[in-house]
Parts: C-alpha cells; structure tokens; sequence
C-alpha cells in the first residue's frame, strides 16, 4: 500500500558502512558519558553519607538518578564488588547516614534496600550483617527475622526486603525492588505468596497513587507473562484494581489496557468470565461508547456477549449503545444483525430504550422488509400496560419519523408528527433533523431551499442540529462536485454553498456564541472533512501526471495539534472556520467526543495518499486517547478488507484467526 523509494545496491552499502561507523562513534560517546555520569553521582553521593549530611531534596533527585543508571552499570561489569555505595564505606558511617533519616525519608530506606538487592549474590555477609543491625533497631523487623526459618537464598532476603517495604507503606517501592531483583537475577525463582502480596499491596485505596500502582501492576503482569506465569487477581483485587482504572482522568491508555487486563484474565478452567468481569466489560464498552470508538465497543462485547445463556440477561443499556454506534458505523453492522436475531420480539418490543435503536437501525440499513417485519411485532407483542411508556416516548416517536420519512410513507408521518404534537407540544431537535435530512436526500434546488426556508422558521433552541445536517449535505456536494458548482445547473445547491454556510454559523453564533452546542463539535469534523477531501480531490484532478501534493494533510495535523494542544475557551473558537482564509490560525472545538472521527478520517485520507507518517501519528493519537493496537487492527482490517464485514464473529478468537488470514499487508507491517 506504500511506496518506498528503490536506490542503488552499492549506495546502500557505502552510505551504511558510513553511517555504521558514526553510529558505533555516537554509541561508545553515549556509554562513556553514562558511565561518567554514574561514577559522578556514585563519588558524590557516597561523600554525602560519609558526611552524614541531611538529605535535601536536591540529594533525593541525585539518588534517583544514581538508581536509575545502576541497573545498567551493575551489568556491563564482571566484578560487581565496587558497583555499590556500601561496599566503599564501613558500616556504622552507613547506618548512622541511615537512622538519621528512615523514619521520615523513603529515599533513606531505599538507600538500604536497594544496596542490599544488588549485594545478595557478592557479599553475603554484608547483607547479614545490614539486616541484622536494622532489625535490631526495629522491633518488628526483629519478629519478623526471628519468626523466619532461615535468610538462606537470594528469594528469601528479597522476601524479607519487601515485607519491610509493605511495614512502611512503601507500596511502589516493594513492586520496584521486585522487578529490579528479577532483571537482575532473572533465573530466581518467583513464589505465588508474593505475588498476592504485591497486588494486595497495590490494591489498596489510595486516589493519589492510583496512577503509579496500575503502572506497577502492568509491569509485574508483564515480568510474570515473559517468565509464562500469571497471576489471578481476587474479586476484591479486581474491583478495586478497575475501580482505580476507571476513576483515571488524564490517562485513558493506562486505564483502557488495565481494565482490559482484568477482563483478559482466565479464573476457571472452562474459561468462563466472572460477573465482576462483566462489569469491567461494561465499563468498557461504555467508555469506547462515548469516545465514538466502534472497535472497543465491538472487541470487548465478542468477550463477553456469549457469558449468559439468554442475551436478554445483559444489560439492556449496553445492548442499546452497542446497537447505536454499530449502527452508524457500516463496517459493524453485522452485530446489529446478530443481537436482533437472538433478542426475541416480546422482549424488545417491551423496552423503551432497545424498541428504538433497533427501529433506527432498520431505516439506517434500507430495509423495507426487516421494518415491516418490526411494525408486526410491535403490533402484536407490546403489551397494553406498555403502549405509553414504548410507543409514546420522544426517541420512539422520533425513530417512527424518521423510518416514516425513509420510506416515503405520507401518512405515517403525518400520524407520527400529529401524535407528537398531541404528546409533546413541539417537536425535538432530532424530529426537525430528520425532516431535514429527508428534504436533502437528492441535491436538488428546490428541495434545498424548502429546507432553508423551514430551518428558519424552526425554534433557535431546536434548530443547531438542523443546521449541521444541511452543512454536511453542502460539503458532501461540493466535494463530489470537486469544488466546480455549476451556477447554470438548477439543481447546483444555492449558488454559492458557503454563503448558506456563513448564513447557519452566523445564526447558531449568535443563539450560542459561547459555542457549548454540540454542533460546534460537528463543525470541527465537517472542516477537516472538507480540506482533506476538496484539496485531494481538485488537486488529484489537476495533476494527473504528477505527484499527488498531500500538504493538505501536514496541514490537517498542524490544526488538530494546535487546537489539541493550546487552551482557550469556546467562545474564541472560529464560529465559521471555512471563510478563515489562514488555516494556521483556525480555532475549531475538538474533545473527547470527535477526536476519534477526526483522526480516522486523517488516517483515511493517509492510506489513500500514501502518506505512511500521517498515518502512523494518526493510529499514534488514537492509542492514546484510549485506542488499543488491538482495536486498531480490527478497525483498518474490518475497514480496508470488505470481506471481513461480512462475517459475524464469533468470539475474540475468532476475530484473530480471521484476520491471521485476511489481514491487510501494510497495516500488519505497521501496526505490530
């Protein structure tokens, strides 16, 4: 799918010998400077304990510093006997610097910690000695060394180092001093006992470590899953684990991979799910719901659609949202298609939540057939006590309108719109869409300005999403039209499209000029829409022979991160950002809620242009904005591969061994 550029056999090999050779200068720099680095840091730090001078903040970063070199110095060397601190001062120096300073400083108790990790395997007796003086000054250290049958192996001294971690509330401190004793002895032996007691230890409520506890419990899931052990979290574990996972604000890639962690997990033989699983699936779904990510939603229901026996046992909520966004992203649809055939008539016809989506979902698809077939059973299985509360509510009724509209049937809108007004007194946002949308099926003159003329008489308050409908339509017009409308045809939309524009924006401007409607987020989508599609389009045209120019997607980027990355009020955003003749300076409104619709269509545009960086920064923000690589996969191979639409999945399992199969080249190539 990507083109690469074909050079001369012998230009590669003169030009890597060349840049071999720097690149070999630059890695030997780099480790000498490290190494200075590490012995200056070594030679300060060490003078700081033999002074027994106080540990000042600015001491606590150079530990740090020190810590983190370590484990890189400690390997590159044969003789580890003058890799530590202690091993360069006498003992009572060290523990005077120590008992100074452990009560109240975690760094003074990771001094003594650590130094004990790397000595365990070459210098024993030091290592005894170290903790027989610290127990002896700590009476729970004592009982704990007394009630031990023996320090005799390296697991047992790491045993005793993070149950002295634990003692003191130093719960990062015990899940680090593991990994680093497993990096640097990877051949010990890891205790189940331990394990529990690390994740025990992270589970513990506290809001303002969450973040650091989920990090540390993906990284020792990660040593475990290398070493091809797993750990099987407690029901209490898992719902304090996702509770942290969910309550994350700032972190929605950390909380996403946790969460999905959890649900990953095989607690019984037959692979069955834990109720307290499903409700992590929920969230998820939830989450990827409000984010607009199709795939999430997709991926995580495969896990856990098959839990129950009837599908009328999961919540009806997560049902609905999962129909909703499959049914507005096409490529899905085929989930809509199944939970309808599994889902029994008495049922939906009886919920006033599913009844609806499913109605819009048959409109949305065209079929006459699968309506006909709805009506019948809303006909003969809504039970009487429910006609009110099914029938007769705002998204029903609107749904109606909208499947009445659809298939042209007259009279069902004129009973759908009289018994609005019989219930309601007006009509909602949605209704006027709809009505709207129908008038702009064709791109028709007279129609078009029926719709103008009727927007205008609507409400202020009902008529922003109304306006965004028409907006679309015009862009779709005028880039199917390459930008060249032609004023002669009477069936051009208006003479000049961007004047309707400027007309609705200035209007919706001035009824929110605080710009909080949810059509300033459609504005945002519709804008890169039109630049990534016009631009393409006029200049794919324009230049046959020649080299597509894609500056319209550096663009496109330089907008998303500037929007994304500078903070200003709606209010400053542009009200009508297509008459802005400066692109650098446009201000449009992008959240949570249209990041990801921006971003595929990036993307999209990426692949046809063959633009391999744009796309790899689009698939790049989407990950961390809650996007898994996995989620990725399934969207551009289910996207770029028809024939995978088509299938209904069975499970996640099924998904992977598809898409082994079928998977797009380039996308396995990129996304690994």
């Amino acid at each position: 799918m990507f083109c690469y550029v074909r050079c001369n056999s012998s230009n590669i090999s003169k030009s890597w010998s060349t840049t071999s050779i720097l690149r070999i200068a630059t890695i030997k720099k780099s480790y000498l400077t490290s190494s200075q680095i590490y012995q200056s840091l070594k030679d300060k730090l060490t003078a700081t304990i033999v002074n027994n001078e106080p540990l000042t903040p600015h001491i606590k970063k150079d530990f740090q510093k020190y810590w983190k070199l370590l484990p890189q110095q400690f390997s590159k060397q044969n003789n580890h006997d003058n890799e530590t601190i202690l091993n360069q001062i006498d003992m009572t120096t060290f523990m005077n610097f120590i008992n100074k300073s452990k009560g109240i400083s975690s760094t003074a108790r990771g001094i003594y910690r650590r130094e004990i990790i790397y000595l365990i395997k070459q210098n024993l007796t030091l290592v005894f000695q170290l903790i027989g003086l610290l127990s002896r000054q700590d009476e729970s250290q004592a009982t704990y060394l007394e009630s031990s049958p023996s320090l005799s192996s390296p697991t047992d001294i790491l045993h005793w180092c993070l149950n002295d971690s634990v003692r003191t509330a130093d719960v990062v401190m015990a899940a680090d001093l593991y990994l680093l004793f497993y990096k640097i002895y990877p051949h010990e032996k890891i205790y189940p006992t331990y394990q529990s007691r690390l994740i025990n230890a992270l589970s513990f409520d506290n809001p303002l470590y969450d973040h650091i506890h989920l990090i540390k419990y993906l990284e020792l899931h990660k040593l475990w899953a290398d070493k091809h052990l797993q750990y099987t979290p407690t029901p209490l574990q898992t719902s304090i684990l996702s509770n942290k996972a969910i309550s994350l604000r700032n972190s929605p890639s950390l909380s996403k991979t946790t969460l999905e962690l959890l649900l990953d997990t095989h607690f019984l033989p037959n692979d069955q799910l834990r109720d307290d699983q499903i409700v992590i699936a929920y969230q998820l779904i939830d989450e990827n719901y409000k984010l607009n990510n199709a795939s999430g939603v997709f991926s995580n229901w495969l896990k856990i659609k098959d839990h129950y026996i009837s599908i009328t046992k999961h919540d009806p909520r997560i049902i609905y949202k999962i129909i909703k966004i499959s049914t507005q992203n096409i490529i899905y649809r085929t989930i809509c298609k199944e939970i309808l055939w599994q889902l029994s008539p008495q049922y939906y016809c009886n919920n006033p939540l599913l009844l609806p989506a499913i109605i819009d979902y048959a409109t949305e698809v065209n079929s006459l057939s699968l309506t006909k077939e709805i009506m019948n059973n809303i006909n003969l299985h809504t039970k009487p006590e429910n006609y009110q509360v099914v029938w007769f509510t705002k998204r029903c009724l609107s749904s109606l309108l909208k499947m009445h509209l659809k298939f042209n049937d007259s009279d069902g809108v004129d009973r759908v719109l009289r018994q609005i007004n019989e219930k309601f007194g007006k009509h909602s946002q949605e209704n006027y869409q709809a009505i709207i949308s129908h008038l702009l099926q064709s791109q028709d003159i007279q129609n078009f300005a029926k719709a103008m003329n009727l927007v205008n008489k609507f409400p202020p308050e009902t008529a922003l999403l109304s306006y965004g409908t028409i907006i679309n339509r015009l862009i779709n017009w005028e880039t199917k039209s390459n930008g060249n409308i032609d004023t002669n045809n009477s069936n051009a939309n208006i003479l000049n499209p961007m004047a309707s524009i400027n007309e609705l924006l200035l209007k919706a401007h001035k009824y929110d000029p605080k710009h909080l409607n949810s059509l300033w987020n459609i504005i945002a989508a519709l804008y890169f829409k039109r630049l990534l599609k016009l631009t393409f389009s006029v200049e794919n045209q324009s230049k046959e022979n020649d080299a597509i120019n894609t500056t319209s997607l550096d663009i496109a980027k330089y907008i998303y991160v500037n929007c994304t990355q500078n903070s200003y009020p709606w209010s400053e955003i542009d009200s009508n950002p297509f008459s802005n003749p400066y692109p650098h300076k446009v201000k449009l409104k992008i959240t949570n809620s249209n990041k990801f619709v921006i971003l595929r269509n990036i993307a999209m545009t990426a692949i046809e242009q063959v633009r391999q960086d744009i796309f790899l920064w689009c698939c790049a923000e989407l990950y961390k904005n809650g996007m898994s690589v996995k989620e990725l996969k399934i969207h551009w191979n289910i996207m770029l591969k028809h024939s995978l639409r088509k299938i209904e999945f069975k499970d996640k399992k099924h998904v992977t061994d598809q898409l082994k199969s079928k998977e797009v080249k380039f996308i396995k190539h990129l996304l690994k």
